[in-house]
């Protein structure tokens, strides 16, 4: 089924910042290039969920849900969707940031971290970010595509949060860093998180270069994330100092 409306019809500034479902590499991929490069980083083989208990992950989150979808991307599902979607809105989830706390890059000797949706700590100014509307009638097969991409590994729980938009409050599926999760560090200070960044590179390239892409990308759609963008501006002065030295 195709999706008939316009999707940006209330942000339609977003229309070339977010990428085509149908261009996505992760709609349809093989796990075997990804399970080789792993064990060659030093991951065990069951570094990742089984297909069937992924799903039972999905099953058991939508369970009761009835109607469109609304799903709210964080980090690199803003730009690089891979789902079909007939609406997006600028959507503020007040309880909650995007921190980078997932070791889920990088190797063994030098992991990395990855950007995931994370309960706020107190005094942190929330998380603006995209919320996405699956039609009913896909609700299926897309959310399908989505689990294989956000539950992988066990880095990432599915729940449903409350966020703010200019139309009104939304209920949202959103995907959180899984705290018991043993690729998850939750305690690593800000300045520690920086000075992994600046050096890490993992599976997917630079780890600074996936932090200020997704910075540009924020600033590029208008949003205002302060957590993202002081922690790249310490990423790029220990670069700086380390370039100087």
């Amino acid at each position: 089924m195709s999706v008939s409306r316009d999707p940006f019809h209330d942000h339609p500034e977003s229309r070339t910042l977010v990428g085509r479902p149908e261009h996505s590499g992760l709609r349809e991929f093989e796990y075997w290039p990804l399970d080789a490069a792993m064990a060659e980083h030093g991951f065990a083989p069951g570094w990742r969920r089984a297909d069937e208990e992924r799903d039972a992950t999905r099953i058991a989150a939508l369970s009761g849900h009835e109607g469109p979808l609304r799903v709210f991307a964080c980090g690199s599902l803003m730009r690089d969707l891979s789902m079909r979607f007939d609406a997006v809105r600028v959507a503020t989830a007040p309880h909650h940031v995007c921190h980078f706390c997932p070791f889920d890059e990088g190797t063994r000797a030098q992991p990395g971290l990855m950007a995931a949706l994370d309960a706020a700590d107190p005094g942190d100014p929330g998380c603006t970010e995209l919320a996405f509307r699956i039609p009913e009638t896909i609700v299926e097969e897309e959310s399908r595509i989505l689990w294989r991409r956000e539950m992988l590994a066990e880095a990432c729980r599915p729940v449903f949060i409350d966020v703010d938009t200019a139309r009104g409050g939304l209920r949202v599926l959103a995907f959180l860093a899984e705290a018991k999760a043993a690729l998850v560090r939750r305690d690593i200070p800000i300045a520690q998180q920086a000075e992994t960044i600046a050096v890490a590179c993992g599976l997917l390239g630079s780890i600074a270069s996936y932090l200020s892409a997704l910075v540009d990308h924020l600033k590029d759609l208008g949003l205002n994330d302060p957590t993202a963008f002081a922690r790249l501006d310490r990423v790029r002065a220990l670069q700086d100092a380390k370039a100087a030295d």
